[in-house]
């Protein structure tokens, strides 16, 4: 993810496809001083990497003090840029191509779009996650959920954050299969006896994905059981379970953080198969956690070495 930081005090810009430095007010990096002109110059985003150009500016832009008015130059980490006078050098710290972030107020370094999802702060303390939805962007913590707009700030954790997202940006990212989403597929849970193994697998009708068996699945089980027990329940009241009763029915568990790393790891390597709502195959409201589906089935170990396409039931 592009980034800039000024040498004289540190700030820091975060570089969208194409950002105009100036002094105009909608300028992407807009710098006040009276030597900066309002279009000064160009940082563009190009499958080749980061390109500067200059915009005719008054005072000239300059690479690691080499002066660029004749043209555009190819931008790489460790550049220093100067826009004019020396006191607004900036050094392109990141060259890194736009995406969707989580830019700390204060400082520090920002989380980026990683498999469909922001983890904030990160994916060891997953505290809050934000991924796209139906065309909005939601911002997911253990208590709520709410939509976001670009520029937005928020809070998790007592700390301030800043939601960046580049214009053209796309909320997928490249996957390598072909995109489907939850409802074109079941998922199918094999268990073995001892239940010390949870392999999951994604049927769909043109293909079959095996997840494997992870230590993550066990979480999907205990839900999905929910789930299917809850059948005879309107649709939107299945399968919700109190975390504080999830974290005592999987005795593994040495807090929600642990819990919300399983949820994390889950999603995420439904995403990186290519399903474009794999946030959606949990739901949170206050306190509590669901499974997100009522299209998934549950079999013993051996019973599905073979699980056949065909048998995959519409629900």
């Amino acid at each position: 993810m592009g980034t800039l930081r000024r040498t004289r005090d540190g700030r820091q810009e975060v570089l969208s496809p194409e950002s105009v430095v100036g002094r105009a007010e909608m300028s992407e990096v807009e710098l006040d001083a009276g030597f900066i002109s309002a279009r000064h110059a160009l940082l563009r985003w190009t499958d080749a990497g980061w390109e500067l150009r200059d915009l005719g500016s008054t005072n000239g832009t300059y690479v690691d003090g080499t002066s660029i008015r004749a043209g555009q130059v190819r931008l790489r980490r460790g550049n220093l840029i100067r826009f004019g006078e020396p006191s607004e050098t900036w050094e392109l710290i990141d060259d890194s191509p736009p995406v969707p972030a989580a830019i700390p107020v204060q400082g520090g370094p920002p989380c980026h779009l990683v498999s469909g999802a922001i983890v904030i702060p990160n994916e060891q303390e997953p505290a809050a996650t934000i991924f796209s939805c139906e065309g909005q962007w939601i911002l997911e913590t253990s208590d709520a959920k709410t939509t976001l707009v670009p520029g937005q700030c928020f809070q998790v954790g007592g700390t301030s954050w800043l939601f960046h997202l580049p214009r053209g940006v796309a909320a997928t990212q490249a996957s390598p299969t072909k995109p489907f989403k939850m409802e074109e597929c079941t998922l199918v849970l094999s268990v073995s006896n001892d239940e010390e193994r949870v392999t999951l697998r994604v049927v769909h009708p043109q293909r079959l994905h095996s997840l494997g068996s992870r230590t993550a699945f066990y979480l999907v089980l205990v839900l999905a059981r929910q789930r299917l027990a809850d059948q005879t329940l309107p649709q939107l009241q299945r399968g919700w379970l109190d975390v504080h009763e999830l974290l005592r029915m999987i005795p593994d568990y040495n807090g929600e953080n642990h819990l919300n790393v399983d949820v994390w790891r889950t999603r995420r390597a439904l995403a990186d198969l290519g399903m474009l709502d794999a946030a959606s195959l949990f739901e949170r409201r206050r306190g509590q956690l669901r499974f997100g589906t009522d299209r998934v089935e549950i079999v013993r170990e051996g019973d599905a070495a073979d699980y056949p396409l065909q048998s995959v039931r519409a629900q």
